[in-house]
């Protein structure tokens, strides 16, 4: 992306690659904490040791200890040899947990031990085994409020959250939609070989102006879709993501003015229920004086009690 949030990202992240602090990152789901984790491994001195990702709700609560310690032969019935667990195996690397909050809570006391003493103790071991990592985390909610509702130990918080990277979602990204999703649909056209569709002044405004709830996840798939449907009779980017009949655009089609009014439309009626109808938050999203604001919104008919339900 080329937005400033990205470019800052960018910069936060290549400083922080270079160390061995620990680094939480926190974003909405399916906005690329994966991704960021892997560029801390990539761009720092580890980068020629494992990564060990390793996601804590996908694992049965059950299985989440062995997992992560591993254990000898015999700890327990089913346990005919010894298991390196992912925390053991990521020595020398970064081991990347994602989801961290959904760890339960009686194994944080356990994980907290291995991040103080660096040492693992497999179930059923009679001794500690050294390691050497870097920790990464991922959650995707405000970590204060998982402290909050006792889903996350705060002296656990305090030992992941050395460096906290804070990821924005698509919405907030600008021309980052446009600029991803024409990576993506290079990508898929060359995977599946099929021509590269083209992208009408229609789709491109809602490229600008859809929220993207799930994030580059969600536009990453439309994408694919897009491209896929493309030769067997070529549907609006719209209708492949919110369906027939749930217009997000005012427009479908018609001249130039047409298309630049709905999507300027679009553009300041989301920024104004972003901002919760605060004009000098929407002026500054924008960059827009108030003067050159109030004239759009004239010009358009808009009015903020309007976009906002209040009238």
């Amino acid at each position: 992306g080329n937005s400033p949030a990205m470019r800052a990202l960018r910069e936060r992240l290549l400083h922080f690659a270079g160390t061995d602090a620990a680094v939480l990152i926190t974003g909405e789901t399916g906005t690329g904490k994966e991704v960021v984790a892997q560029a801390l491994h990539a761009f720092g001195h580890r980068k020629d040791a494992p990564f060990v990702a390793i996601n804590a709700a996908a694992l049965p609560e059950t299985m989440v200890e062995a997992e992560l310690f591993g254990h000898e032969a015999g700890a327990f019935t089913g346990a005919d040899r010894t298991r390196t667990g992912r925390i053991e195996a990521a020595n020398g690397g970064v081991l990347f947990l994602d989801e961290i909050v959904s760890m339960p809570i009686p194994l944080q006391p356990k994980l907290l031990r291995v991040l103080q003493e660096k040492c693992v103790d497999r179930i059923g071991g009679r001794r500690p085994v050294p390691v050497d990592f870097r920790v990464v985390s991922a959650a995707n909610i405000e970590p204060k409020e998982a402290v909050a509702t006792k889903a996350l130990r705060e002296d656990l918080l305090f030992r992941l959250n050395t460096i906290e990277i804070a990821i924005p979602p698509l919405r907030e990204r600008g021309n980052d939609s446009l600029l991803l999703f024409d990576t993506f649909i290079n990508r898929f056209a060359a995977q599946y070989g099929i021509a590269m569709p083209d992208v009408t002044a229609r789709d491109e405004a809602f490229l600008r102006t859809y929220d993207w709830p799930g994030n580059v996840r969600e536009l990453r798939n439309a994408a694919e879709r897009f491209v896929l449907n493309a030769g067997v009779g070529r549907q609006p980017l719209e209708t492949l993501v919110v369906g027939p009949g749930h217009s997000v655009t005012d427009v479908a089609g018609g001249t130039l003015k047409e298309l630049m009014d709905s999507y300027e439309r679009s553009v300041i009626s989301n920024a104004l229920r972003r901002h919760e109808g605060r004009i000098a938050d929407v002026m500054q999203e924008l960059g827009v004086p108030r003067r050159t604001l109030n004239e759009k919104m004239t010009r358009l008919k808009l009015s903020r009690p309007q976009v906002m339900g209040d009238e």
